[in-house]
């Protein structure tokens, strides 16, 4: 191996390490750990620690099925000012963008290049600010079985 792959190859390997260790240090947020440890517990547990669901379906006796609750806490930002939203683009006719060599009996030709402009409207575009969702599974006994968590990071829109 020559020296340069092998210091290629170290770089390699230093870099895939440090943002290996950078996902891992990351880790889940407090909303995941908290949902993770009711797991087992009655489904009240998570109706006392992240209040009404948004969505609420809970266990059916008569199909034998657990339930299944949702929490949405989504932040969407307006912007206020108008934007320019593309939504294709239409031929607007053609230039020359050049010609052709010409030499030996052969007469130099142009080049033509297809124009087009882009089509659409202006409107206010909109934004994700935040996204926290929150899926609680029960079984029949409306005991937590599983619970997932989406998103749910540290706010930065101050909500």
């Amino acid at each position: 191996m020559t020296r340069t792959r092998a210091g290629a190859l170290a770089v390699f390997a230093l870099t895939a390490a440090s943002v290996l260790a950078g996902c891992a240090a990351m880790g889940p947020s407090p909303i995941e750990q908290a949902a993770k440890t009711m797991v087992g517990q009655p489904v009240d547990v998570a109706f006392r620690s992240f209040g009404p669901p948004s969505v609420s379906n809970p266990p059916s006796q008569i199909f034998q099925s657990g339930g299944t609750y949702f929490w949405n806490d989504t932040s969407i930002a307006v912007d206020p000012n108008l934007s320019f939203i593309q939504t294709g683009s239409q031929y607007a006719g053609s230039h020359i963008a050049g010609m052709t060599p010409g030499g030996n009996g052969v007469a130099a030709m142009p080049m033509y290049q297809d124009d087009y402009q882009p089509t659409g409207y202006y409107g206010h575009q909109t934004a994700l600010k935040y996204l926290c969702s929150i899926i609680v599974n029960t079984d029949t006994r409306n005991v937590i079985t599983k619970a997932t968590v989406i998103g749910c990071s540290n706010r930065s829109d101050g909500l």
